[in-house]
């Protein structure tokens, strides 16, 4: 099993746009998707980084990588919720009539943001 982040990145606050945003996720995934057959699972993790996090990430974005090992320590021990969607076989994926890994990973991110409104 393998876990990919397809954002490669974690959510921001965007001070222009006035909320907290999600990177693009990377069509790249898409591709070894495609070339390696895998099954994909939508995990939608429930939770905020600290408050240090998101201001220091403001000011300076590039020491949002290096504060990540401290905000994974900080939640040591706290509980937070993950919404797992059922699996999506290569060929259920394909069936989707999905043609360019842009279409593919957009399809995945709107099944694994829908998790967010599932109870």
């Amino acid at each position: 099993m393998l876990v990919i982040f397809p954002a490669c990145s974690v959510f921001r606050f965007q001070v222009s746009q006035g909320k907290i945003i999600d990177p693009p996720w990377r069509p790249s995934i898409a591709g070894m998707i495609r070339r390696t057959k895998a099954t994909v699972v939508p995990v939608y993790f429930e939770g905020m980084n600290t408050l240090l996090f998101g201001i220091l990430g403001i000011l300076k974005p590039r020491l949002r990588m290096f504060l990540l090992p401290r905000e994974i320590i900080h939640q040591t021990g706290k509980t937070f919720k993950l919404k797992i969607e059922q699996p999506i076989s290569y060929e259920n994926l394909f069936e989707q009539k999905l043609q360019s890994d842009v279409e593919i990973i957009n399809y995945l991110r709107q099944r694994t943001y829908h998790l967010a409104h599932r109870i």
